[in-house]
């Protein structure tokens, strides 16, 4: 191979190669940081050719958008196939190498990359936390930023072509980030390539970064760093070099004297260390070419595996890759670097693995070295892993209680094993799962073990997991984005882990109301004892308990009606082999009479009420819907009698997010003569947070009427300062004249028609609400809340733009916050009536773009209002159905 370029090798046309090496053997392992290495790379210089990649492999990024539309300025490309980035993840899956690279004695198989000119290494076996990437400052200096708290140390491995403030060139660029695999195993090379600007506008930047296969030989395995147009008529600084598992561990180079020849390079005093862009292409020609070569004889693939405790003894397996030309290996285990007290070691082996015994609890370091005939080398890179959370449960006493609340970017495993071979239970008594990280639980000592449990965004308490044998795995991976350490929401992990050495309860439980007295009672049918010779039935709600010594029906109770109760078959001995019911309620006991009679509810995230209402005779009831919205994935369900299991939905949705004029009444042919209403929300936004708005309805006998049919607008008059508001009648349903009326103090108009009726005027700014009474409170309607407000009206021109992309849409957009909006702002949707529609506080996000998805709002136009308490942006969009 020559010196620059990628040499011998024809890119043009090449695909990009996507072969995955396989997942590299996984530990119970939570690295803290290694002994450096990096910096015994062997540097050399030279010139060679320049050979952009053209487009032929994977395009990263967006060429040609104008500044104002140009969000690939400090992004991290960390999600294989998410080539053009509309978020700001920093961790992700990564891009593959397309083949085994050991870098700093670890070995690798993915890249994340960033727009400012330098890659991270990854490993596919930690998925969707394969590799890091962060953005702003931390991105520009890459080689010197420490690391970020809580991070995998192997994650932060990286090299830096040439590192600052980087951004994607303008109208008429090429993309920003190119890669390929080209050749052919076991000596291809792995490119990526910039081209770029300084962030606010520059002459382009080029260069690659070139990883070499080397034969899959670690020691060939070096990093080249290769330069074309780099030339720069202003003073351009950026980091050069390579980075290791700490910023203490660096290999990086220094230009900083007049001529600024790169030729004339040194090393680096410092991990701050940077070289300036000379003027002249003399200084910086095309095709040169930085290298770095691993030192040679170095020992890669350090691994601790089968991670176990029995008795109090922790035992497990060290193993490392073999290495060509290597007569014999050396390992130590310390806990810190290989000057510390030795724990253990092994000298003169000639296998690749050892089996270790005893270790002792907390952060261990494992070192191998290989004599390859001048003598063992110097220590290289260790392997940090952790026996802290290896627990042995002994059966026969109490269940063991945890408690944890974990942080950003982690990757951390417990392990149990029972004292007797007995199967194991764990129960989660709280904690939340953050949006994007991940716990699951497997049946067995490793990952690989069959998986039991997998959490899903939101609260995890509740979870009961039983293992088939003695032993229970959990793995909690997080990104960046927020968990319980760093987002006060999110409370800790709290969990018990016991045996099940004994035969459980099998029981069963069923509500008996009593709404007559407020109270109900729960039946146990208990079909087997287990292995207690007594149950004691108790529940959380009291301290009256029922001794069963024969399975049986028994009775506990009563209970306040409407408040929920759990209740306990106990076996006396062991916990984990009692029978334990969920959370029992009785059905709502129903509001009985023909009304009418209005609520007003405000709902909550993990909302699930329910309501009844019934006719004192045999009148069908229904229900009418004056106000009252609801959230994106919120619903509510009416059901046509007073069991949710038995009675079929009247309806079942969200009504468009707007619940007023809805109106259902129960069938002439309903037993009950009565209906249940229930509510059903998520944890992403409720009416309680400020994200949906009060439900107000009423309830009343159905006479079998039909409802009129209207819709309203306004219409401003702003030069005379006011607003009517046109209501059309569509039809006057079974009401032979309706009085319409509103709030705002005008006097009433009778329809005896259809046709468009003119209500007001109103002063700009009041809001009116409109009713059109019908033959009955539940046969009438009325129209949201209507006002207009001139000076933001959705004609008006805008003083702030916000830009959004791309506009028409399908409802996700892309929104551009102008620049001085920062701190805390209020970004509404107003419908074409000006009524708010949506609502979203965003906190500290000046000129930056924000995510948005207002997919289920109906196809129309909407304007945007953002409003810092000081001044406010506005932009239209139009939602329309592809």
């Amino acid at each position: 191979m020559g010196g620059g370029g990628v040499q011998g090798i024809q890119l043009s046309g090449m695909r990009t190669s996507h072969i995955l090496c396989a997942a590299l053997a996984t530990a119970l392992l939570s690295p803290i940081n290694a002994h450096a290495q990096v910096s015994a790379y062997t540097f050399s210089s030279s010139i060679g050719t320049w050979q952009p990649l053209n487009g032929s492999g994977s395009l990263l990024g967006m060429p040609g958008m104008p500044p104002a539309f140009n969000f690939y300025d400090d992004n991290s490309f960390v999600t294989e196939g998410t080539s053009i980035l509309l978020g700001e993840s920093t961790t992700g899956n990564g891009w593959p190498i397309g083949f085994t690279f050991n870098f700093n004695g670890h070995a690798y198989n993915r890249v994340g990359l960033s727009t400012e000119g330098w890659l991270a290494f990854g490993n596919s076996s930690n998925g969707t936390a394969a590799v890091h990437v962060p953005i702003g400052a931390d991105a520009y200096v890459p080689l010197s930023s420490s690391l970020p708290a809580g991070a995998d140390p192997l994650k932060r491995d990286r090299i830096a072509g040439f590192s600052m403030d980087l951004a994607a060139q303008g109208a008429g660029g090429v993309w920003p980030i190119q890669l390929i695999t080209a050749g052919t195993a076991p000596n291809r090379i792995f490119v990526a390539e910039w081209n770029v600007v300084k962030s606010g506008g520059s002459n382009p930047l080029s260069f690659q970064i070139q990883l070499y296969e080397g034969g899959g030989n670690p020691a060939q395995q070096v990093v080249k760093v290769v330069f074309g147009t780099m030339a720069q008529s202003i003073a351009m600084l950026g980091q050069v070099g390579l980075g290791g598992d700490s910023p203490s561990d660096f290999n990086n180079r220094s230009v900083t004297a007049s001529p600024y020849d790169w030729a004339q390079s040194t090393g680096g005093a410092t991990n701050a260390a940077t070289c300036r862009i000379p003027s002249s292409a003399t200084y910086l020609p095309q095709g040169l070419t930085f290298t770095w070569t691993p030192p040679g004889c170095t020992v890669t693939g350090i691994a601790v595996t089968d991670l176990a405790i029995g008795a109090g003894n922790i035992s497990g397996t060290l193993s490392w890759s073999s290495l060509t030309g290597a007569n014999s290996y050396d390992y130590i285990i310390t806990a810190g670097t290989p000057n510390d007290p030795v724990l253990f070691s092994g000298t003169g082996l000639t296998d690749t693995s050892v089996a270790l015994s005893g270790l002792p609890a907390g952060v261990l370091y494992a070192y191998v070295r290989a004599d390859c005939g001048g003598g063992a080398p110097d220590w290289g890179s260790g392997l940090s892993f952790t026996t802290d959370n290896l627990v042995e449960v002994v059966c026969g006493q109490a269940p063991m209680a945890f408690t944890y609340c974990y942080d950003n970017l982690q990757d951390k495993y417990w392990h149990y094993s029972s004292s007797s071979g007995a199967p194991l239970r764990m129960i989660i008594n709280a904690g939340n799962i953050f949006t994007g990280d991940v716990l699951s639980i497997y049946d067995g000592p490793t990952e690989q073990s069959a998986l039991l449990f997998s959490s899903v965004n939101g609260n995890i308490a509740g979870q009961v997991i039983n293992s088939s044998g003695a032993n229970l795995t959990m793995r909690l991976v997080s990104d960046d984005v927020g968990s319980c350490a760093t987002q006060d929401f999110i409370p800790p992990m709290e969990w018990e882990v016991g045996c099940v050495d004994c035969n459980p309860v099998l029981a069963n439980f069923n509500v008996v109301p009593d709404c007559a007295n407020g109270q109900f009672s729960v039946n146990v049918q208990i079909f087997a004892m287990g292995t207690a010779d007594s149950v004691v039935i108790g529940s959380n709600a009291g301290s009256n308990t029922v001794t069963a010594n024969a399975p049986g029906a028994y009775t506990i109770g009563p209970f306040p009606a409407d408040s929920p109760v759990v209740v306990i078959a106990a076996n006396p001995v062991n916990p984990y082999c009692s029978a334990v019911s969920p959370p029992l309620v009785n059905n709502p006991c129903p509001t009985v009479g023909c009304g009418p009679d209005s609520y007003t509810y405000c709902y909550t995230n993990n909302d699930g009420h329910q309501w009844a209402f019934q006719s004192p005779g045999t009148e069908r009831i229904g229900i009418r819907f004056k106000a009252g919205t609801l959230a994106s994935g919120d619903i509510i369900t009416i059901y046509d009698g007073l069991d949710p299991i038995m009675s079929a939905p009247l309806f079942s949705g969200n009504h468009g997010g707007n619940l007023n004029g809805l109106m259902v009444a129960t069938s002439a042919g309903n037993p009950d003569h009565g209906f249940m209403l229930e509510a059903a929300s998520d944890a992403s936004g409720s009416c309680a947070n400020g994200q949906a708005k009060p439900w107000n309805y009423v309830v009343a006998c159905y006479d079998g009427c039909t409802p009129p049919v209207a819709t309203f607008s306004t219409v401003p008059n702003c030069t005379e300062g006011n607003f009517s508001i046109s209501v059309n009648v569509a039809s006057l349903g079974s009401a032979s004249s309706l009085s319409i009326e509103n709030n705002g103090g005008t006097a009433p108009i009778t329809a005896t028609a259809a046709g468009t009726y003119s209500v007001g005027p109103f002063p700009v700014g009041q809001q009116v609400v409109v009713d059109v009474q019908g033959p009955s409170v539940l046969c009438s309607l009325n129209s949201d809340t209507l006002t207009e407000a001139c000076e933001v009206g959705i004609h008006e021109n805008d003083i702030h733009l916000m830009r959004i992309f791309p506009n028409p849409s399908d409802g996700t957009f892309r929104l551009v916050i102008p620049k001085g909006f920062g701190g805390h702002c209020q970004l509404e949707v107003l419908d074409v009536t000006g009524h708010s529609v949506a609502r979203r506080v965003l906190r500290g996000y000046s000129g930056l773009g924000v995510d948005c998805d207002l997919g289920y709002l109906p196809a129309g136009r909407y304007l945007l209002v953002l409003d810092d308490g000081k001044d406010r942006a506005r932009a239209p969009i139009n939602i329309v159905d592809y």
